[in-house]
């Protein structure tokens, strides 16, 4: 009892500073994407610490807000000089991503997460603690770098046969680079709908993405002005086959929901959802016309 206890302990406090640094350096990024062109972090950086003690300070924190704390000076340690502290901490405490792990892992990611989630899978691949680090440097990737975490899944979602349910641990230890399962690379959509419905787009309208299409994933726009920056992925929606559409969505919605990723797909459920957000503002949109959805 006395171990599990702990345990919840170490988990909840660990969670409640990865949720303060997500607070204090992106706030409301799961409830308003940023407009299309601008950017999604701030540039703004104080002076460097000592990453070394920041490391002893914070394992040395005995209470929540200690701890809390020496988070807070998270931006100020040279991104340069995370792999460094990475390798110098314990990255499992009773076996969960140790609370340095999490946080230096998202400071990573902001940065280059490309290089963040190659280091986590050559480390963590074996560990269960895997899917923890994919979760923290995909949210930090695409409120950061949302094109280049795009780019990034379309190319591995490419160069793999996605796999639903999971990946072997002895093909996962032959693999110099993260192998991502069709959950996982959906987790990247899901995330990129939140921060750059643009760039989420343009990963399930790639021949990777394009696997991995599940309407559901439009679910995840929560404003009208999330669709407009999603249907902005299409360079000429006027292009599209509108017959297509209209017979698509006067027969059932059979067609948005398989896995077939055709641009007119995509973009009937974008409609679909806009109509869901705001029925008035969609009648009075040149789409009313084109696409009677009703």
């Amino acid at each position: 009892m006395k171990r599990t206890s702990a345990n919840i302990a170490v988990f909840c406090l660990a969670s409640a500073a990865t949720a303060w640094v997500w607070h204090a350096r992106f706030p409301m990024a799961d409830l308003q994407p940023p407009a299309p062109g601008q950017p999604h972090s701030s540039s703004r950086r104080v002076e460097s610490i000592d990453t070394r003690a920041w490391l002893a300070d914070l394992a040395s924190a005995r209470s929540a807000q200690a701890k809390l704390d020496v988070a807070r000076q998270l931006d100020r340690i040279p991104a340069n000089q995370v792999r460094a502290a990475l390798e110098e901490t314990p990255l499992i405490e009773n076996g969960q991503l140790s609370m340095a792990a999490r946080l230096l892992l998202i400071r990573w990611a902001a940065q280059d997460g490309e290089q963040a989630i190659e280091w986590a899978w050559m480390r963590f691949r074996s560990e269960s603690v895997w899917h923890d680090a994919f979760r923290e440097i995909i949210a930090a990737w695409s409120w950061n770098q949302p094109a280049k975490l795009a780019d990034w899944a379309a190319h591995v979602a490419l160069s793999q046969t996605p796999n639903s349910t999971y990946i072997p641990l002895a093909e996962a230890q032959q693999s110099e680079h993260p192998i991502l399962d069709t959950d996982a690379l959906r987790t990247i959509v899901v995330r990129l709908m939140r921060t750059s419905p643009r760039d989420a787009v343009a990963f399930l309208h790639s021949p990777g993405g394009a696997r991995v299409w599940d309407s559901d994933a439009i679910r995840n726009l929560q404003s009208v002005t999330a669709v407009h920056e999603a249907l902005s992925a299409f360079d000429d929606l006027e292009a599209l086959n509108w017959d297509l559409m209209r017979d698509s969505a006067a027969q059932t919605t059979m067609r948005i929901s398989s896995n077939q990723a055709e641009p007119e797909t995509i973009a009937l459920a974008l409609l679909q959802r806009w109509r869901e957000l705001d029925a008035e503002d969609f009648a009075r949109s040149r789409f009313a016309a084109l696409l009677p959805l009703r």
